[in-house]
């Protein structure tokens, strides 16, 4: 992680997770991983950063496909109100 931002690191674990995901339903827990991550740098960046909001948004809407594949609504709420 080191020379690397909170907003670069949020949008790599972002990338990586969309890989993951794409891989199918057996590797989902990883991407879900990846998602949470990557929101866990998005919450270090800068907050009125435009391309920060934007990452932000995509990983809690990400995580929430994944959630509504596995019909665990709640999540799925939870993450779009916050999106």
């Amino acid at each position: 992680y080191e020379n690397r931002t909170p907003d670069e690191l949020a949008q790599d674990f972002k990338d990586k997770g969309n890989e993951t995901f794409k891989w199918g339903e057996k590797f989902y827990d990883k991407a879900l991983e990846y998602y949470n991550e990557g929101i866990h740098w998005c919450m270090k960046g800068e907050t009125l950063n435009v391309e920060n909001r934007k990452c932000y948004v995509a990983l809690l809407s990400n995580r929430a496909a994944i959630n509504l594949k596995r019909k665990n609504y709640g999540s799925v709420i939870r993450d779009c109100a916050k999106a």
